[in-house]
Parts: C-alpha cells; sequence; structure tokens
C-alpha cells in the first residue's frame, strides 16, 4: 500500500516552487555548450563536492591529468567525469583528452560551487567536421576499392576456369581416339599397342612394354 507522508505547508510550497522551477525556469549557466578545436585551450572551474562532466560528441580513448592527487578524473564511453577532491581555490592542472575525432586541452581550477561548471556539451567544430568527413570517405574509398580488387579478381579466376574448360572440351570434340590393341614380341620384349589417339594437329600412341628377364636396355626417345 501507498504510504503518504505528513508535510509541513511550508515544506509543500517548497517542493512546488521547486517544481515549477524544473519545468519552466531558465536554462542553467552551470550547463551550456562550447565548440571543440584541438588548438584552443578551453578553461574548466570544479568544486568540491561536486564532479564536472564534459559530455563529447565522440568516444574517449584515453584522458591524461596533471594533478591526480588532486583531480579525480572517470571515463564513460563520451564522458569524462572530473572531481576535485579539495577546496583548496589554488588548485589547478590541465587535463587532455584523446578523443575518436581528435586531441581536446582543458585548464582545470577549483572554486565555488556557485560559479562551477556541471556540465560541458562539447560540439565538434567546422574544421573537425570537415576533417572527420574527408577521412571518412577515404576510408570508405579504400574499402571499397579492396572490395573491388578481391572482386575483380575472383572474376578473373573465374572466367580463367571457363577458358580452360571450353578450351579442353573443344580438345575433347575434335579429339579422336583408335583402339589398337596389337602385340608383337622379339625374344624377351614385347610390345603392346593399345591406342591411337588425335587431339588437334597432335597424335598420341599410347602403348605398353613388357620385358619378361631383366637384359640391360635403355630406351633414349621415342
Amino acid at each position: 500500500c501507498a504510504v503518504s507522508l505528513a508535510q509541513d505547508p511550508a515544506d509543500f510550497r517548497v517542493i512546488t516552487e521547486r517544481k515549477l522551477l524544473n519545468q519552466e525556469g531558465p536554462a542553467s549557466p552551470h550547463i551550456y555548450e562550447i565548440e571543440m578545436k584541438p588548438k584552443a585551450l578551453r578553461n574548466i572551474q570544479t568544486a568540491l563536492n561536486y564532479f564536472t562532466v564534459i559530455d563529447l560528441p565522440r568516444k574517449v580513448l584515453n584522458v591524461y591529468i596533471g594533478n591526480q592527487e588532486l583531480f579525480k578524473v572517470e571515463v564513460y564511453e563520451k564522458q569524462v567525469l572530473i572531481k576535485p577532491v579539495t577546496a583548496d581555490m589554488t588548485a589547478q592542472t590541465n587535463l587532455l583528452v584523446i578523443t575518436e575525432s581528435g586531441r581536446f586541452v582543458f585548464d582545470s581550477t577549483v572554486g565555488p560551487p556557485e560559479t562551477a561548471e556541471f556540465v560541458i556539451d562539447g560540439l565538434l567544430g567546422e574544421d573537425i567536421l570537415e576533417e572527420t568527413t574527408e577521412k571518412a570517405i577515404k576510408e570508405k574509398e579504400t574499402v571499397l576499392n579492396e572490395k573491388y580488387q578481391t572482386k575483380e579478381k575472383e572474376l578473373e579466376k573465374q572466367a580463367g576456369k571457363i577458358a580452360d574448360q571450353k578450351i579442353t572440351d573443344s580438345i575433347l570434340l575434335e579429339s579422336k581416339v583408335i583402339n589398337l590393341r596389337v602385340s608383337k614380341a622379339n625374344r624377351d620384349i614385347q610390345v603392346n599397342l593399345l591406342s591411337l589417339s588425335k587431339m588437334g594437329s597432335r597424335m598420341y600412341l599410347d602403348f605398353r612394354c613388357l620385358i619378361s628377364q631383366k637384359p640391360r636396355i635403355r630406351c633414349s626417345r621415342l
């Protein structure tokens, strides 16, 4: 069963005002967008007991921070979370983020929550978009070219097989075989003529020699 907690009218009014503020209130100055550029240094102010999120447009590959004792960093796919462990407003460090779309550098400081960044939405600049697009096009062209060459080699191989088969079939159609079955013996040597074949302009004789003993006979050429 549902449990209803009795609330003081003042508390109810605070909750109602917060609800209206969340629904209809203006955009928070702690959350904004910035254009990401590889050669630009972006400043970020953090606050103790708060974390700052850098939401990047591409997956984060690696992160390097100058002072790991005063600032903690966590990475979740395309998001980098920075959280200071000190309230010392002189604390400062640099942050280098490597993503699939390039390298981005930040200068991180510590200050009061009222002036801290909560969420920064990083947008790709036109130069990065153009470079990324050109890179993607070249990669696509390379993949398509490799597939085309592979396909072309396969077609050439198939065409070669078909040509060889046609030549073989043509030779077989023009070939003639005459079964001889002629045998003649002279002393210890018997020669059996089996067949005479004609393939194109060439003649082939199929024969066998049977030797009853082991004389020193050397066949040099027929």
